[in-house]
């Protein structure tokens, strides 16, 4: 829901934080198929970091250990 909220308001700072934060979260559930949704939800925030600008963010994402 949260990231449903930062897309529509159209906020990609806090649409790139959200996904970091539930690729985190799924990471440490470690259910069936969290670590693909993660992967896939980090690469999209690196993406739009990097694109955008937001340096800190972007080096979160890398730390996460599945971009480059």
């Amino acid at each position: 829901e949260a990231l449903e909220i930062t897309e529509k308001l159209e906020a990609p700072y806090w649409t790139a934080l959200t996904q970091l934060e539930w690729a985190k979260m799924l990471r440490a559930r470690a259910d069936e198929g969290d670590e693909a949704t993660a992967v896939s939800l980090v690469s999209e925030s690196a993406q739009s970091a990097r694109e955008l600008g937001f340096g800190q963010l972007e080096r979160a994402a890398l730390d996460f250990g599945v971009v480059q």
